[in-house]
């Protein structure tokens, strides 16, 4: 299996939350993708959402190298997503990257698409999350 269902609720605010676990494959990029952006109908911020969430699951695989959660917090003015890994080191944006470099941009994408992006400390790992207004 390559996600497993967490949670998906509606808060006392009116904030929908919906939340997977993914395993450390490059397969559930999609799939983390694709669970994302589910109700979207706007098709600029899901086409935001779903590249924002490749980029920081990307990262999740490939530089902390474990399995990640993926948070979707939706409400009247915009999505959060927060996806968690198991590594502490912080996320950093590469400068300099060639234009020939296959890797090295995710977090510059970020930082583009989303209105406000950042990290924290999560325990043993950290959450990278990035805010987008409706």
């Amino acid at each position: 299996m390559f996600f497993l269902l967490v949670s998906a609720v509606q808060d006392s605010t009116g904030v929908d939350v919906i939340r997977r676990r993914f395993t450390a494959r490059a397969s559930s990029v999609a799939k983390a993708r694709q669970f994302a952006v589910t109700g979207i109908t706007d098709p600029e911020l899901r086409s935001r959402v779903a590249t924002v969430v490749s980029e920081l699951a990307t990262n999740a695989i490939r530089h902390a190298r474990t399995a990640f959660n993926l948070e979707v917090r939706t409400d009247s003015s915009g999505i959060r997503v927060t996806v968690a890994d198991s590594d502490p080191s912080p996320p950093r944006i590469v400068d300099g990257v060639s234009p020939h470099e296959p890797a090295g941009r995710g977090l510059m994408i970020v930082a583009a698409l989303a209105d406000r992006w950042g990290y924290e400390p999560d325990g043993s790992g950290k959450s990278v999350w990035a805010e987008l207004d409706a």
